[in-house]
Parts: C-alpha cells; sequence; structure tokens
C-alpha cells in the first residue's frame, strides 16, 4: 500500500503533484482561447455567407471550403439547349424512308443533305424555303451562296438557289435506298423542317404568288379577290406555293387529305423530326438547330454574314416578304373575313391535324 511505503514526511509533495496533474488535465479539456479573429473570406455559395479564418494560440487556421452537401437540390439545366435527336431503329428509318417525299430533280420534293453537318433539312414553298437553299449552299462552301432567284436577273438564268439540277445540292433522292436510310438511322444526323401558320401562309401565298405575280394568274387579267381566290383554291385551283405544307413532308398524296386518317404518312415524319422549326420564330429556332449540328454551324453560317447581322435577324427573303402577319384583320376580321378563316381552315385540315401545335399562331375561332 502506498500509504506504508511513503513517509509522513513525503505526503505533501504527493499533493502538491496530484493537483498539478488535475490542473494540466482540465486545461487540455478546454477550447483554445483565441488571441485574435482575422478578416472574414468568401464561405461557400450553398452557405450563404463567408468561410472564416479563426486565431488560436499557435496561430491563424483556415476552416476548410465546405463542399455543398447532397441534401441539396442539383442546380436547373442550362437554358438553351438544343433538343436531343430522336433514336430509330433501321426498320423504323425504312418505314420513314418508304413515307418521305424524294423526288429527284424538283425544287422542294426531297431533303437537303449536307453531310459535313449531319443535317437533312426539309424545304417548304412559302417557309423560307429560299433563304434555306442559300444557307445550305453556303455550308456547301459555294461562293455564289448569296444569289437569290429573280425572274430578270442573273439568279433567273441559272434558276438559283432553287434548281436541284444547278445549285450544286445533294438531295437525299440522290442517295439510293441503303444509304438514305444509313442517314436516317444514325444518332449523329439530323432530321429537321421549319412550319408555318397555315393561314398566314395561305394569306402569303395569296398576295405574293396571285396579286403580285401574274405568272400564276391562270390566265386572268386582274388578281380574283381574296374570297373568290378561296373558293378557286377550293375547286382545284393549284400551285405549289399554296399546297399543303404536309404534300413536302411525305409521299402520301395529302395535298387533298381532309382529315389524319388519310394523310397518316405526314404525321408519322413529322413526329420523326429531330427538329420542327416554326417560321414565327425564325432567327431563334434557326440558331437553335445550327447550334445543335456538328462543326460550329452557327459560328460559322449563321451568326455573321446575313447584311445586318445574323441571318433572319431581318425579315427573310425581302422581294417575296407580302406583310401577311400585318395585314391579318384586312382578309381575317370581321364576318367575311371569319368566314374566310374557316375556309381556309377546311382547305388545310391535313395541316392542322398533323403539324406541331406550336405552329399555329392564330386561334380565331
Amino acid at each position: 500500500m502506498l500509504q506504508r511505503r511513503l513517509s509522513p514526511g513525503c505526503l505533501p509533495v504527493v499533493f502538491i503533484l496530484l493537483s498539478v496533474s488535475l490542473f494540466l488535465n482540465l486545461a487540455l479539456l478546454l477550447p483554445p482561447v483565441p488571441s485574435e479573429v482575422a478578416s472574414p473570406s468568401p464561405l461557400p455559395h450553398h452557405l450563404g455567407g463567408d468561410p472564416r479564418r479563426v486565431g488560436n494560440i499557435r496561430g491563424h487556421v483556415a476552416v476548410p471550403q465546405l463542399k455543398p452537401s447532397r441534401a441539396f437540390p442539383p442546380p436547373p439545366p442550362p437554358t438553351g439547349q438544343p433538343p436531343q435527336r430522336k433514336t430509330r431503329t433501321r426498320e423504323e428509318a425504312e418505314q420513314l424512308y418508304d413515307l418521305m417525299l424524294h423526288k429527284k430533280g424538283t425544287w422542294d420534293g426531297s431533303p437537303i443533305v449536307v453531310p459535313e453537318h449531319k443535317l437533312l433539312l426539309l424545304t417548304v414553298p412559302k417557309n423560307a424555303c429560299e433563304e434555306f437553299k442559300r444557307l445550305a449552299r453556303r455550308m456547301y462552301g459555294f461562293e455564289d451562296w448569296r444569289q437569290t432567284w429573280d425572274t430578270k436577273g442573273p439568279g433567273r438564268k441559272y434558276e438559283l438557289p432553287h434548281d436541284p439540277r444547278k445549285n450544286g445540292l445533294k438531295y437525299l433522292g440522290n442517295f439510293d435506298r441503303s444509304a438514305a436510310v444509313d442517314m436516317l438511322a444514325s444518332p449523329d444526323w439530323t432530321l429537321a423542317a421549319f412550319f408555318r401558320d397555315p393561314h398566314e401562309r395561305f394569306l402569303s401565298a395569296y398576295l405574293d404568288k396571285h396579286v403580285d405575280t401574274r405568272a400564276v394568274r391562270e390566265g386572268e387579267k386582274e388578281a380574283l379577290a381574296f374570297p373568290d381566290f378561296i373558293n378557286a383554291v377550293g375547286a382545284g385551283l393549284k400551285n405549289r406555293h399554296w399546297l399543303a405544307q404536309c404534300a413536302y413532308v411525305t409521299k402520301q398524296g395529302c395535298g387533298g387529305a381532309k382529315n389524319m386518317a388519310e394523310c397518316d404518312g405526314c404525321r408519322i415524319v413529322v413526329e420523326s423530326l429531330d427538329f420542327a422549326g416554326r417560321f414565327g420564330a425564325l432567327g431563334e429556332d434557326t440558331e437553335a438547330l445550327l447550334r445543335m449540328l456538328p462543326g460550329d454551324a452557327w459560328a460559322r453560317y449563321g451568326e455573321t454574314g446575313w447584311g445586318a447581322g445574323s441571318i433572319f435577324q431581318v425579315a427573310p427573303d425581302k422581294k417575296h416578304a407580302t406583310g401577311s402577319e400585318k395585314k391579318w384583320d384586312k382578309y381575317f376580321g370581321g364576318e367575311e373575313g371569319q368566314r374566310a378563316f374557316d375556309k381556309v381552315k377546311q382547305l388545310f385540315a391535313v395541316d392542322f391535324a398533323n403539324l406541331p401545335g406550336k405552329t399555329f399562331q392564330h386561334t380565331q375561332s
């Protein structure tokens, strides 16, 4: 025992040693006394403040920046992301090819093929088709890509940019079935088209190709009034500029279709598009399309070189511009305009049944 080994004279020394040991143990358990506090530095953003460096008896020690906790929701995806291309099996690509329009040698009878940028572009008359052909020729590298079609100028002589025999463009109809199906089945290729509100497109065709262009008046010395023109089209007056848009999407023969069942091919092709642009938002949607293509297509061909700025920054194809949107009330306003609206809707029922709903700008009842 301790009491038996130590003499009475040693007890005070043992007591002092035990007291000192107890004091040191208590000191170690207490938090360090800060000598000073450092100025704040930025906290992690998700904490809404600044991390601080605190001092202790050994000097300043930086608190490591914390990583966002998994409990926090992930940041929202960036805006303006291009749409995802659709995945097709080879069998689906073959069915799509069989439904699509791909006539050789016709102005808008087959999708334009741009191999470098993996683009298949369907063009539709009165839907900025001339401007898109100029864009395609620019992407091909033709120096005269700015050439527009003119009834009296050099464009008329060379039929640029429309005539597939002279514009230098490749079309899906130029490829054999196997090669065309390879493109449609590949996730690297983009199948795209631009659509327009059917009422506005029909009015634009009337003003541009009937009122302003004598060549398509079918022998009439004077232009027909709009209601009479509607009746004439309903009775069989044809022109490629006012054919249904579905007629340029599928070879199923939808020009005279009145309901979805008669033109199921149009619906299938439209639903198979990787990109369906809006004529009412040409600038925005054309930029979105070019940005989703490989090879910096927007920076190289769309952002600059189109007069005052980017493509469609100004009204496309001024010589064909009719201001149909601004003239809406004149032709579709009032009771007579309502009757015209209803008749046009009947004429183009196939487009209303099959084109993307975002295409329709006007909901007049």
